[in-house]
């Protein structure tokens, strides 16, 4: 895309697999006096490739005015430098995103002002780097980068982690149609998770109960557990899963007999929104561990399923 001596305000797209010689997704070129304020948000960038940006490359050229604005970006996978930012009349703002590629951006001669984002390293030919609250080299951890999915893992670091001020100009979703602030501060990057709104409602809601009281979040629990026995094959009493210690602290163990094939397993919450997941290969007798060290305390639902659509489920108390 060339957006040379324009403005554009665009949102929620993907780019992959572009190259070019100036910016392998975008050019934000402005030449001959002219003016470029892009406004981009809430894209993902990808697989792209360019020496001089592969995903974009903000110029300008004969006396080019160039002011972009990118907010909730998600990079990552890129061959080049990600983001360029070269040449005099050219400034660049980089909010609530993530740069995770090796070389995020080259500043040669302006101010580049980052915040609220999360940096694979800083690297920059001269200039500097402006703003605050970024988190370099702290991994986003993505849920499966190898099979394209660029969406966050329950644990990350960049969950809740952006700034709210940054949310403007009608920009409600995200890549994914999710609400774009679940929680109560937004995720950096183009994905909303969840976990954010999922801590703060879990953590509000759980009280003590003895074994005749039943909690929003139990009765939440019965409603879903009654969905997944609705759509599910049964599985065969051969089959065994076996979880603890639960209630859990940090780290739940899950021992699973009679099993050995690839299986999907899902931690969701109490709004239903899945915090982890992975696709395993299972081992007769295996006993697999869950880090839920930084989730918030409540009640998950642990939801296993096999290749022939069975299900096993059980709920997991963190305390």
């Amino acid at each position: 895309m060339n957006s040379g001596n324009s403005s554009p305000t665009i949102q929620n797209c993907i780019f992959r697999w572009n190259q070019g010689t100036y910016g392998g997704a975008i050019s934000n070129m402005s030449n001959f006096n002219g003016l470029v304020n892009a406004t981009i948000t809430g894209y993902l960038f990808f697989e792209n490739t360019s020496a001089e940006g592969a995903a974009i490359d903000n110029g300008t050229y004969l006396g080019g005015t160039n002011s972009s604005v990118i907010t909730n970006c998600t990079f990552a996978d890129n061959t080049g430098i990600s983001i360029n930012n070269p040449n005099g009349g050219a400034s660049i703002i980089i909010q609530n995103s993530i740069l995770w590629d090796v070389n995020p951006i080259v500043n040669y001669a302006n101010e580049a002002t980052i915040q609220y984002s999360s940096i694979y390293g800083a690297s920059l030919t001269t200039g500097s780097i402006n703003g605050g609250n970024n988190q370099i080299g702290t991994d986003p951890m993505f849920v499966d980068a190898a099979n394209d999915d660029y969406s966050l893992q329950g644990a990350s670091l960049a969950i809740g982690a952006g700034s709210n001020a940054y949310l403007t100009g009608g920009y409600t979703l995200d890549l994914a149609h999710n609400t774009r602030q679940a929680g109560a501060t937004v995720e950096m990057g183009c994905y909303e998770d969840g976990v954010s709104s999922a801590k703060t409602m879990v953590g509000s809601n759980l009280t003590q109960v003895d074994e005749n009281t039943t909690t929003i979040e139990e009765q939440v629990m019965e409603t879903m557990e009654e969905s997944l026995e609705m759509s599910k094959i049964e599985a065969t009493a051969a089959i065994n899963m076996t979880v603890y210690p639960n209630p859990v602290q940090d780290v739940v163990n899950i021992r699973l007999e009679g099993i050995q094939e690839t299986v999907h397993l899902q931690l969701l919450n109490t709004a239903g929104q899945t915090i982890q997941q992975e696709v395993l290969e299972i081992q007769e007798g295996q006993t697999i561990q869950l880090d839920m060290s930084r989730l918030a305390n409540g009640i998950y639902l642990l939801n296993l399923q096999l290749k022939n659509g069975a299900r096993l489920t059980e709920r997991v108390v963190k305390f």
